[in-house]
């Protein structure tokens, strides 16, 4: 094919997807900028539905606060964990239950598919949600530097979720054909282009003709012959006999002959075939639309499925058939857009059975946890420095003052100094809200930040650890009365959180250790496994951690004995 011998590709942001069934679709990728502006509708919508739900919040706590008291807490309770399901959690699954799309990327009629153009799997969605932070560490900056940097603009979580955005399918990239008027010295030398020189014309080769002749008015006489050379000097090596003529003139005249001369335009006997195929084409794009928007409750009927089986083969044929007989390109992009929509649709993803996380959460992930080294690494971080800093403010209790301040040591010394009581619903409904929010954010932003090698999530433990331990360590020093009270305050929800903290570290640590340790595959390649392996770790850490929010807000504070907690 002459496309393979081209020097220079005019179609640099198209990538093209190959289906089991032998035939291709292609799709444009899509940039850093139409990426922006999704990500700003999705979050405008977000601060959209937020606002609103506010407003009803403060509606019935007006109405409700007539009977009971402190509604204003419960309702900022309730949007602080709505707020961290929208940050965290939502983007994925609404990206997953649409087949790549959020509100925004509609809008912008874009959508992330895999690196084969399928719609993306549940881990992979939530892989790219999570690692929106580490895109932003320490600024936006770095998220677009590294999109800038690769030719398909994939971020830190396409990489490691193996995903990238494009424009969606229904998206029409060739229209009918630009029509152009030959001059009379071209028409003069045009029948001494030999026939020989069409045959050699691909689809691939003429959407570069296509695309070249689109931007030929914006070029001058000189950047003309540079970029048209690259496509005619092949075309030379291959076909001899070729008149002399400028590479510009000759592009003209194969654009001509091939686009707008009805005679050349296709074999005719394929037009006759395609043409009475079309209403086929129509009930495909009808049906995969159908299987597009289906929801868990609505099933399309086995017969309508059998139905889209046998359109998708049989269009898929079609399209082949296209890509070897035709240089129609406006015809061929057409049809590689039905079949590119109806092959998101045709091949279902399902999530796992409840037998499937049985197996997953009490068997698969146990024996992952206890076989993982990177498990014991982010213990030993995070306990270590623990015990090293909490033993630093045993024996010297300034230190503590001087590295986390003295109104922090303070407020400590007064939060404690009363026996843990009971909270009323309201506050402790309140708390809830803000550990969920503050206590597992953390734990996803450990997890997060280990895509750079490992080395962030370790750094997550390690500081956290120091933290933690000299707060316990400056705690053991007070009086026995406000020691004892802080004791009885942690022991039901400590080993919950750190735990589940710890656990973030070890997953995040083994997604960055995917880079090195990739089997003999490619660092790319090893990043996306880790991450893949790491999840189920991950989902468990956080599972954890959000048990310990309920624990923290109800129960620590309770006037449960301190056995009671335990």
């Amino acid at each position: 094919m002459l496309s393979h011998l081209m020097t220079a590709s005019l179609l640099d942001t198209e990538r093209t997807f190959h289906t089991p069934e032998q035939t291709s679709y292609t799709y444009r990728v899509a940039g850093p900028m139409a990426r922006a502006l999704a990500y700003l509708l999705d979050s405008l919508l977000v601060l959209a539905v937020m606002f609103c739900l506010f407003l009803v919040l403060i509606f019935a706590s007006l109405i409700l606060g007539l009977r009971f008291s402190n509604m204003e807490e419960v309702a900022l309770g309730i949007l602080l964990v709505v707020w961290f399901f929208a940050q965290w959690l939502l983007p994925g699954m609404v990206e997953y239950m649409w087949r790549g799309r959020t509100p925004g990327k509609a809008a912008l009629n874009i959508r992330s598919v895999t690196m084969d153009g399928q719609p993306p799997s549940i881990g992979a969605c939530m892989l790219r949600t999570l690692l929106r932070f580490a895109d932003g560490i320490p600024t936006v900056a770095l998220g677009l530097t590294v999109m800038v940097m690769n030719r398909d603009f994939r971020r830190l979580g396409d990489f490691a979720a193996g995903t990238m955005v494009v424009y969606s399918g229904e998206q029409r990239r060739f229209k009918k054909p630009k029509k152009i008027e030959l001059n009379k010295r071209l028409l003069k030398i045009m029948p001494q282009v030999p026939e020989e020189v069409y045959a050699k014309i691909d689809r691939e080769a003429g959407a570069a003709i296509a695309s070249y002749m689109d931007r030929r008015r914006r070029m001058g006489e000189a950047r003309r012959e540079e970029i048209a050379s690259h496509f005619v000097k092949p075309l030379r090596e291959v076909v001899g006999g070729l008149p002399k003529m400028s590479a510009d003139d000759l592009i003209q005249i194969l654009y001509y002959q091939l686009f707008l001369n009805p005679e050349r335009q296709v074999n005719q006997q394929v037009r006759k075939v395609m043409k009475r195929h079309r209403k086929k084409w129509d009930a495909l794009q009808d049906l995969a639309g159908r299987f597009l928007r289906r929801s868990k409750k609505k099933t399309i009927e086995p017969g309508i499925s059998s139905e889209f089986a046998s359109l998708y083969r049989s269009t898929g044929a079609d399209l082949a058939l296209l890509e070897h007989a035709s240089t129609d390109i406006k015809l061929t992009q057409e049809l590689q857009r039905v079949v590119g929509q109806s092959h998101v649709a045709f091949y279902p993803r399902s999530l796992p059975s409840k037998t499937a996380l049985y197996e997953l959460v009490f068997r698969k992930v146990p024996g992952m946890l206890y076989a993982d080294g990177c498990v014991r690494v982010a213990m030993l971080g995070f306990c270590g420095m623990f015990l090293v800093a909490m033993s630093l403010g045993v024996v010297n209790p300034q230190i503590v003052a001087d590295i986390l301040g003295e109104d922090m040591v303070d407020n400590m010394r007064d939060m404690y100094r009363d026996h843990p009581s009971d909270r009323d619903f309201a506050t402790a409904t309140y708390m809830q809200g803000f550990y969920i929010m503050n206590n597992v954010g953390i734990s996803l932003m450990c997890f997060a930040a280990g895509i750079f090698a490992g080395l962030g999530s370790l750094l997550f433990l390690v500081f956290n650890g120091i933290v933690l331990g000299l707060v316990f360590g400056f705690m053991i020093t007070v009086d026995p009365s406000t020691r004892s009270h802080f004791f009885e305050f942690v022991t039901a929800h400590g080993p919950f959180e750190l735990t589940g903290i710890v656990l973030s570290g070890a997953a995040g640590m083994r997604m960055g250790l995917g880079l090195f340790a990739s089997d003999g595959q490619s660092r790319l390649k090893g990043l996306q496994q880790a991450a893949h392996r790491a999840m189920p770790i991950l989902l468990v850490a956080a599972c954890l951690v959000a048990l310990a929010a309920p624990i923290e807000a109800f129960v620590s504070p309770s006037s449960l004995s301190l056995a009671g907690k335990r």
